[in-house]
């Protein structure tokens, strides 16, 4: 791991704290990586390194969307995928004691609103003028989540209905594997016992 750690570290742009080789998939996931590592450690030479990723994911953002896409500063609106993966890295940001953009959360969460679906906006695509798909609703309740959003808000009940609805779709789809078991692990009760049995 710390092998893995420092050579991410060395690659890592000085400039403008980019990580990997210009996708923002990679940049958010690395956050992710070096923030937790960071958390658990608190090595000082892992927090500039994360900070900086930070700045980066801040940076961007689609500054009227509110969206990322596959690289930074995108022409587009954005996309529900790589958006929560920036969200991640933000959060685990935070979890580690780190300084997150109040604006940049306030902007992504526009975008979050921008492709909510179904009646209470429980459900969510890819972008805006796409239709719900689980593993992007999935995305979009766990980023709802991190926000603060709670298990008795209609918006999540709709979401959970709809990831529920979709439990087998779960065995060959690894994305919406991962993040629906985030969710539901959220929303401790049945449904949640349900999921982890199957």
């Amino acid at each position: 791991t710390r092998k893995g750690l420092i050579w991410m570290t060395q690659k890592q742009d000085k400039k403008n704290g980019m990580l990997g080789s210009g996708s923002m998939y990679e940049h958010g996931l690395s956050t992710i990586a070096i923030c937790e590592a960071y958390g658990l450690s608190h090595d000082q030479k892992l927090k500039n390194s994360a900070m900086a990723a930070v700045k980066f994911i801040e940076y961007a953002q689609n500054e009227s969307s509110g969206g990322w896409h596959y690289t930074a500063r995108p022409a587009t609106v954005g996309d529900t995928s790589v958006v929560g993966w920036q969200l991640m890295g933000l959060k685990s940001a935070q979890m580690a004691g780190l300084q997150v953009n109040k604006g940049t959360l306030d902007k992504a969460k526009k975008f979050l609103a921008s492709v909510a679906k179904g009646k209470s906006g429980g459900l969510f695509s890819y972008m805006p003028d796409t239709g719900p798909a689980p593993a992007m609703s999935a995305v979009g309740l766990l980023c709802n989540q991190y926000s603060g959003m709670k298990r008795t808000d209609p918006a999540m009940i709709e979401g959970m209905n709809y990831v529920m609805g979709n439990l087998n779709a779960a065995t060959g789809d690894s994305y919406f594997l991962y993040y629906a078991t985030q969710v539901m692990h959220n929303l401790p009760g049945p449904e949640w016992d349900q999921w982890n049995r199957h």
